[in-house]
């Protein structure tokens, strides 16, 4: 199951960090809490663990799709039930496209948050 809480908070260790920087951390790093950024950077390490799972699982589930379309063409070409599996390949071909457009959306998110934060 996906950890909503978890992908929503990178935003809110986003701005920490851009905190963190705008506050002495990029130019003066040795004037900052250490216990305050350790706790930063372990929290961000924990959070961007729960999400790269989140993406492969979207890509292997899009994998899947391909598969179970592929074995519905191949009992096709077999003489299979052509509208079973005719149905059942398009179905799956489908849902493999809009999984790989969820994933493709995430990412630019994520990589569209980075660059506001080069921005700043």
């Amino acid at each position: 199951m996906i950890d909503v809480r978890a992908v929503c908070r990178i935003e809110e260790l986003r701005k920490r960090i851009t905190d963190y920087l705008e506050n002495g951390g990029l130019f003066n790093p040795e004037m900052m809490e250490h216990e305050k950024v350790r706790a930063l950077l372990i929290e961000c390490r924990e959070k961007l663990a729960k999400v790269a799972p989140l993406i492969e699982a979207l890509e292997r589930n899009a994998q899947e799709c391909d598969r179970h379309a592929l074995f519905c063409k191949t009992e096709i070409e077999k003489g299979g039930d052509y509208e079973h599996l005719k149905t059942r390949q398009d179905e799956a071909e489908f849902l493999a496209i809009q999984i790989r457009a969820m994933n493709r959306a995430a990412l630019a998110e994520f990589e569209k948050a980075g660059k506001g934060t080069d921005a700043d």
